[in-house]
């Protein structure tokens, strides 16, 4: 069994996260033994959480053994262009432990959005980087 934590997204006493507890967390979670550390993503859902590429990115650098994992990226919500720049930017900065967990929905207008993400992705990957076995290899 592999077992993984939620990174946390604000103080204890409801304060936003900073910097160094952020570094902390991802830290903790690795010397605890544990096989993943999580970023969740929430926009549009009447409260903000830290960029979850970003604090996955930030983990990714302290740390050498867990994976670092996004539970469920709003994809619809952001330019696919720049969201494949910085899958990558993760994917590179973390050795190939980015976990990338997705989320999509069947809104008309998202619809045409995701399928430019879909090609922005495959094109940034022809470019730079090849799939074998279902894992991202650089070229």
């Amino acid at each position: 069994m592999r077992l993984g934590l939620s990174v946390p997204t604000a103080r204890p006493d409801g304060l936003p996260l900073t910097g160094d507890m952020l570094v902390g967390s991802a830290r903790q979670i690795e010397e605890a033994g544990f096989d993943s550390a999580w970023f969740f993503d929430a926009i549009g859902r009447g409260f903000i959480l830290p960029d979850p590429l970003i604090g996955a990115a930030v983990a990714a650098a302290v740390t050498r053994r867990i994976e670092i994992g996004t539970g469920v990226l709003q994809v619809p919500l952001r330019n696919p262009v720049e969201l494949a720049h910085r899958i990558l930017t993760v994917h590179l900065i973390s050795r190939g432990r980015l976990l990338l967990g997705v989320i999509t929905n069947d809104h008309h207008a998202s619809r045409r959005r995701r399928r430019h993400g879909v090609d922005a992705v495959v094109s940034l990957r022809r470019s730079c980087c090849l799939w074998r076995k279902g894992r991202l290899r650089l070229s």
